[in-house]
């Protein structure tokens, strides 16, 4: 359905699959070998996670996804201010500035957003989740288990 949204608005794509690790190396950290990238990530519900998709100069060897090479100075200060900031009704503006550039500049272009329900109890041993919710170890799921 992607390539057809795309010709729908005059772009004639073809697209080509790749495993996992090809992808990244070529999205991340090999010379950025793409016109566009079709993939996921998610956004916790704290603003301060898209720093890892945006920052200047911020890709996967300083721990970064920022695929497209987006750079913006103020972009850059407003990560940091929101960052620093604790103030929620201080945070708004800084935030809502941030995404007006972001919208502005197309740097990444979202075309689904899913909401996702998460639940955790303390008895589930052995899910170490990051601060936004996911597990990283996901790939070891037979080794959770819920203390009794």
């Amino acid at each position: 359905f992607i390539q057809q949204f795309l010709a729908d608005v005059g772009l004639n794509s073809a697209f080509r699959g790749v495993g996992d690790r090809a992808a990244f190396n070529q999205t991340y950290l090999e010379e950025h070998d793409f016109d566009i990238v079709s993939g996921c990530n998610a956004y916790g519900p704290e603003p301060d996670s898209v720093n890892i998709y945006y920052k200047c100069g911020y890709g996967a060897e300083e721990g970064g996804y920022n695929a497209s090479l987006f750079c913006n100075e103020r972009a850059d200060e407003l990560l940091e201010a929101g960052r620093a900031e604790t103030d929620i009704a201080k945070r708004i503006p800084i935030y809502q500035e941030l995404q007006g550039i972001l919208d502005d500049e197309a740097a990444i272009i979202p075309i689904r957003l899913s909401v996702t329900k998460w639940v955790m109890t303390s008895r589930l041993k052995d899910a170490t989740p990051q601060y936004y919710g996911h597990l990283t170890n996901y790939d070891a799921i037979e080794k959770w288990y819920l203390e009794e």
